[in-house]
């Protein structure tokens, strides 16, 4: 698979970039588009075949997309992907198969050694001492765990030595040489149909950053749309089975927008090009919903009037030790804070207050040390080993991106912790 998208551009950021905040910042972008990449590819490709084999799209997926792909993250467009890759396996899908096949395969000796090294690293800045990589290392988990690394973005810092023995080990080039692997064996080209004519279809045809203009037979069971984009997989598949709107290549420009967020209130999509020579665009182009946006087809879950199952909403209701709840479970690299841990429960055991926040950046662990404390107690062996207020009947798991009490006023308390 010959590099696509914006990820041409974002190693051209990586390779250019200066400063040791730069250069985190630019892989940060690069592994965010690598996701992204995947994301659009296995969507669009998901969703066509639903909608030609009258098939319904995954609950999961609409869901996903209305709640979190507005303004889509480094983990929503790694969830997307892994959604609809897991239902094209199932439906024996080629991509999916081959995709799966080289994601899952062991890094050689080398690779592996300098892996470890890597992700020990990334681990210690993020205060997991006692972290072990496991002994056999994939291209996928390499990649993933670079989400450990996304949120340092947010720092401010130009050349701080602590990214040091991080960028000694190369991991700049490691991980860009890892994506490079994963998506060799697959070619894909992006395609915009330019006018119809009685000899057969003018198209550009995008292949990286390789553009040409060719003529096609006229002789689809797929009647191309000149507004649109389609994504070719193969070489023996319909040029134009494949269409999106997550992308916009402009041929008089020769670039080629990829999705980014939703303004609703402005009902606009902002689409973004980061070209290898020049500057990072954006455009905007004008959608009534998200729906649209994604061709989420008509008669699902909206139109359906079933917006979220309780599970999908809530979670899964589970009961452990006779309390039920619907925490989610923990993550396996879950950094422990002990002192934070207790500074938590104590305040969680005053009887007199009902409020804590948390407060801390964008990534440094807030939502896991809350899941960890939590299940502290709901594994705790005897109730003997937690005090009385915490011995809890029930507990309840929301997030604070829905509105669930409309009709109450607003609480506002001082106490937080740090972390």
């Amino acid at each position: 698979m010959t590099l696509i998208f914006n990820l041409p551009g974002a190693i051209q950021e990586v390779q250019t970039s200066r400063t040791n905040k730069e250069k985190i910042e630019a892989l940060n972008r690069f592994t965010e588009e690598f996701y992204k990449t995947i994301g659009i590819l296995f969507y669009t490709r998901y969703l066509n075949i639903c909608i030609e084999s009258n098939e319904p799209l995954d609950e999961n997926v609409q869901v996903l997309i209305r709640d979190y792909l507005a303004t889509p993250t480094f983990d929503s467009w790694m969830r997307l992907g892994k959604l609809c890759s897991e239902n094209l396996r199932l439906m024996g899908d080629r991509l999916a198969l081959e995709f799966n096949e080289i994601s899952v395969q062991e890094l050689e000796s080398s690779e592996a050694v300098n892996a470890k090294k890597i992700l020990k690293e990334i681990h210690r800045l993020r205060s997991s001492h006692n972290y072990r990589p496991p002994r056999k290392i994939t291209l996928a988990q390499v990649i993933e765990v670079m989400r450990l690394l996304r949120n340092f973005r947010t720092h401010e810092w130009d050349n701080n030595s602590t990214y040091e023995p991080l960028l000694k080990l190369n991991i700049d080039e490691f991980i860009i040489n890892l994506v490079e692997k994963l998506m060799s064996n697959i070619k894909i080209s992006t395609i915009k149909p330019i006018s119809i004519q009685e000899d057969g279809i003018e198209i550009a045809e995008l292949c990286g950053i390789n553009r040409k203009n060719i003529n096609i037979p006229y002789t689809s069971n797929f009647s191309p749309d000149l507004s649109r984009n389609y994504i070719v997989y193969y070489e023996d598949e319909e040029k134009f089975r494949f269409k999106t709107t997550l992308l916009r290549y402009h041929e008089n420009y020769n670039k080629c927008y990829i999705f980014l967020k939703y303004l609703e209130r402005r009902d606009d999509a902002i689409y973004e090009v980061v070209p290898v020579i020049g500057e990072i665009e954006k455009i905007g182009v004008k959608f009534n919903s998200i729906d649209e946006i994604f061709g989420l087809p008509k008669g699902s879950l909206k139109d359906a009037g079933l917006e979220q199952t309780l599970e999908q909403k809530f979670g899964k209701i589970c009961i452990n030790n006779e309390i039920i709840h619907n925490i989610p479970e923990e993550l396996e690299d879950y950094i422990k804070r002990g002192g934070v841990e207790k500074k938590l429960l104590e305040k969680l055991n005053h009887l007199r207050l009902y409020l804590t926040t948390l407060d801390g950046g964008g990534g440094f662990g807030k939502t896991e040390l809350a899941k960890h404390v939590v299940w502290s107690l709901i594994n705790s062996e005897t109730k003997q080993d937690i005090p009385k207020s915490l011995q809890f009947k029930y507990v309840v798991w929301v997030t604070g991106k829905e509105e669930y009490f409309p009709m109450g006023g607003n609480i506002v308390n001082n106490e937080f912790i740090k972390v």
